[in-house]
């Protein structure tokens, strides 16, 4: 951890942390110590409501995630990169809680399209289910890719018109038969609902080229049915190739004041810590895998 910004955050969260613990730290808690005490944490803070219980831990392993980071970054992206990208992005339109939408930094909308390029080489078409992160511009900065972006927010697809990506407003559930089998590769960062995001898994699947690569964002400390759509996906015809972790970052928002409540820690705990903390997600990268182009009968991808 070499800057003094983060040295800064370090030093907060450490304070955050210790405060639940009666502990009043004036340096940061190295990586195992810090550590060590979300782990007790997370023993202290579960009860009969497995919601709040749920809240109260992925905050917390969120919020671990965040000081691994700080000590930890990242690979990437490429700094000169990075501030073309940051030039040509157009204001952002205010997330929507209708359509699940968080706000991921630009720093990994970029980690994920140099992911994207690593395996596609500078070519390929490239259908993106969702990109309220812009990471189809992201990604037309790195080589010479057909991308096509598909929301359901209507507010998204000007923006990322305005910003010169081919973007429509579409339901994932009506694509057009000349998407079946179109795409070297598909971009998501799904809803955390099960049934929605298995939806996501069947779009992608059947847009995929027979040997197509799927990027997938998702984490099992915030998305309960995480690790079910990845062996749901596994067993209905794609190959898991690699999970780089922790991959993405994305401003969260505040839990509710119940959980606090719930818990009996004071409500300005939680908003100092959304000032500091991350969620972070996984980037998943599955290819379609010829040896199992069967479709199961019940929840088929084909």
């Amino acid at each position: 951890m070499e800057s003094n910004a983060g040295r800064v955050s370090a030093l907060r969260l450490s304070v955050l942390i210790g405060e639940l613990l009666g502990e009043r730290p004036s340096v940061p808690y190295t990586l195992q110590e810090f550590s060590r005490r979300i782990d007790r944490l997370v023993e202290r803070f579960q009860s009969q409501d497995p919601l709040q219980t749920f809240y109260m831990q992925y905050s917390l392993r969120m919020t671990e995630v965040t000081y691994q980071r700080l000590h930890r970054p990242a690979a990437g992206p490429d700094e000169r990169t990075l501030q073309d990208f940051l030039g040509r992005l157009k204001p952002h339109p205010e997330a929507s809680q209708e359509f699940s939408q968080g706000a991921v930094d630009p720093a990994s909308s970029l980690r994920r399209a140099e992911s994207v390029h690593e395996y596609l080489g500078g070519q390929g078409r490239v259908l993106l289910l969702g990109d309220d992160d812009a990471t189809g511009l992201a990604l037309s900065l790195l080589g010479d890719y057909q991308i096509q972006a598909l929301d359901i927010d209507e507010r998204v697809v000007d923006w990322l018109v305005e910003m010169g990506v081919n973007a429509e407003v579409r339901d994932l559930r009506q694509l057009p038969p000349g998407y079946r089998q179109a795409f070297d590769a598909v971009i998501t960062d799904p809803s955390r609902d099960l049934e929605l995001a298995s939806e996501f898994l069947k779009a992608a699947y059947g847009c995929l080229t027979p040997d197509g690569l799927l990027f997938w964002a998702d984490h099992p400390d915030w998305n309960q049915a995480a690790q079910l759509l990845i062996e749901r996906a596994q067993g209905q015809g794609l190959k898991l190739l690699e999970v780089r972790p922790n991959w993405h970052s994305y401003t969260p928002h505040v839990i509710s004041d119940s959980t606090a409540r719930h818990f009996r820690i004071p409500a300005r705990w939680f908003y100092e810590l959304v000032e500091v903390a991350r969620i972070w997600s996984h980037l998943h990268v599955f290819r379609k895998d010829q040896g199992q182009q069967g479709c199961s009968q019940k929840g088929q991808l084909c």
